[in-house]
């Protein structure tokens, strides 16, 4: 929802089509990028509910940081490809009846994808740790994070610098400042160890 009135916000910016286009490239870039860490913690998240089932929290813990590190190098060199060939992903959107407007996303494109793969990498992180969190059964707390931080740290900044020069730059750093502040409240919830206490699992 919060990307959605994100991406609502792209579109009343001075330059709102080329910047709603360009918005909406990078948002469904990034969703086929991540699918596979989704899977990764999904996979994490059923192993941690099975592990404090059987009363073993270190390995609930381990299973975590290990799909961290199996999502962070996989996001690392999917980013370095949003870096290094941005044309490859753009050609799969380009189109030829509006020239000037082909030519205007062909410029910001480019830029929300590099901000896309440093959002992500931090992304793959959040996604195990959370999905983990999930699987231990603290559920309430990660939702609310979910349904309260991006506004503040995502949406309302870039309301806020809508009127900017290059705006949609403006607003899409704030997607990386929203990444970064989420994953930093879930690892810090992790950390903190309350979830070994919890199990959605138990033997029968």
């Amino acid at each position: 929802m919060a990307f959605t009135v994100f991406l609502i916000i792209m579109g009343r910016l001075q330059n709102g089509e080329a910047a709603l286009s360009s918005s909406s490239i990078a948002v469904t870039v990034m969703m086929l990028s991540v699918m596979p860490s989704m899977g990764i913690a999904q996979a994490v998240m059923t192993r941690v509910g099975q592990y404090l089932g059987e009363g073993k929290p270190a390995k609930a813990q381990q299973t975590t940081w290990d799909g961290v590190k199996i999502c962070s190098i996989y996001m690392a060199c999917v980013a370095l490809s949003f870096f290094l060939i941005p044309d490859f992903y753009l050609s799969w959107f380009k189109n030829q009846d509006n020239a000037p407007l082909w030519a205007e996303v062909s410029r910001i494109a480019p830029v929300l994808l590099q901000i896309v793969g440093i959002f992500t990498i931090a992304d793959s992180m959040y996604l195990n740790v959370s999905f983990a969190l999930k699987g231990a059964g603290d559920t309430k707390f990660v939702s609310w994070v979910a349904l309260t931080v991006p506004w503040p740290f995502m949406v309302l900044p870039a309301f806020l610098v809508k009127d900017f020069n290059n705006a949609v730059v403006w607003a899409w750093s704030f997607v990386i400042l929203y990444s970064f502040v989420i994953t930093s409240v879930l690892v810090l919830r992790f950390r903190g160890g309350k979830w070994k206490t919890m199990s959605v699992i138990r033997e029968g």
